[in-house]
């Protein structure tokens, strides 16, 4: 099979875009946090300052868990609609 180099650029781009995936929670509030962090499964004291959840969520394994997660998830849906558009994968 001969491989269009285009497809496959756009392909290899996607999966890359994919795997850079990272949540930001930066932006959240300190309720948002909270929120965020029962959410993945981690408790985080509403006593601590906003750094101080942020440095609690970004070491967590469950954080990590999570953005391994929304990469695979990416990385799926990145598939998807790669074989959409091209159902005869990246060949000519």
């Amino acid at each position: 099979m001969e491989i269009d180099n285009a497809k496959y650029i756009e392909y290899a781009m996607s999966l890359d875009k994919a795997f850079q995936t990272q949540t930001d929670v930066s932006s959240k509030t300190k309720a948002q946090l909270k929120e965020f962090a029962t959410s993945i499964g981690l408790s985080v004291s509403s006593s601590l300052t906003k750094n101080a959840m942020l440095e609690a969520i970004n070491a967590s394994d469950e954080f990590g868990n999570y953005n391994l997660e929304q990469k695979e998830n990416a990385k799926t849906e990145a598939l998807k609609q790669f074989n959409l558009k091209y159902p005869q994968g990246y060949g000519v």
